[in-house]
């Protein structure tokens, strides 16, 4: 499958900031940060994330950090196949970039 460098960096920052969460019938996207140093990037983050997954994306701040959610089957899919990421906890345990993407 096709993939641009935008679309490469919401992975990498999925790598650092974010999970990835399903129970076979919620699927969710998800990026957390601290709002007061990553504000401004939240906000880039949304940009890409509507114009590479055309998927609407508003950051959320509360009192203790900042978040963008995604529910989207479709979109956990295809972190899953193309990227080989992995839903829940230990997201980066044995973490490998796929040849493909290399």
């Amino acid at each position: 499958m096709e993939t641009t460098p935008e679309e490469l960096e919401l992975v990498g920052a999925l790598f650092g900031d974010g999970n990835i969460y399903t129970n076979k019938r919620k699927y969710l996207v998800a990026f957390t940060g601290n709002p007061k140093n990553e504000a401004e990037y939240f906000e880039k983050l949304a940009f890409l994330i509507e114009k590479e997954w055309s998927k609407k994306a508003t950051p959320k701040i509360r009192s203790k950090g900042i978040r963008i959610a995604l529910y989207s089957k479709e979109l956990v899919l295809r972190l899953t196949a193309v990227f080989g990421l992995v839903p829940g906890k230990g997201k980066c345990d044995g973490l490998v970039i796929p040849q493909h993407i290399l």
